[in-house]
C-alpha cells in the first residue's frame, strides 16, 4: 500500500507500508479544492532528488491528482555542493520516459498498490 502523509505544514511523504523506511519522494505540496496545485522535493531530511519528484509527479498525474496550473519546483545539488532550483513544466515531465530514470536506480518502491491520502 501507498501512503501519503501530509503534516499541518503541508510537507509530504510518499511512503510504502510503514513509517522509518525510505521514502519515494518528500516535500511541500499545497491543495486547493481537491487538487494538488504545488509540489517541491524541499525536504531538508530526506533530501529527495529531482528524479524523485518527476517520478511522483507522473503518479500523481496518472491519478488525476493534479491541478491543469500546478507549480513544480525542484532542488538538487549543483557542481560545487550549492542548492540548484529548477521550474519545471507539467507537460514536459508527462512526457519523460519513466524507464530511463527507473534503470539509473536498482531498487525503487512498488507504486502499482492503492493510493491512501492521509491528512
Amino acid at each position: 500500500m501507498v501512503s501519503i502523509y501530509i503534516n499541518k505544514y503541508l510537507t509530504f511523504m510518499l511512503m510504502q507500508d510503514v513509517y522509518g523506511k525510505p521514502v519515494a519522494c518528500a516535500g511541500n505540496i499545497r491543495i486547493n479544492q481537491g487538487k494538488i496545485t504545488e509540489i517541491n522535493n524541499s525536504c531538508g531530511h530526506y533530501q529527495t532528488t529531482p528524479d524523485q519528484l518527476l517520478l511522483t509527479v507522473q503518479y500523481f498525474h496518472a491519478h488525476g491528482l493534479l491541478s491543469e496550473n500546478i507549480k513544480i519546483t525542484s532542488y538538487g545539488s549543483g557542481d560545487n555542493g550549492s542548492i540548484v532550483e529548477s521550474k519545471l513544466d507539467l507537460s514536459t515531465i508527462i512526457n519523460t520516459d519513466i524507464d530511463a530514470i527507473l534503470k539509473k536506480y536498482e531498487r525503487l518502491p512498488d507504486f502499482n498498490n492503492s493510493l491512501n491520502i492521509n491528512v
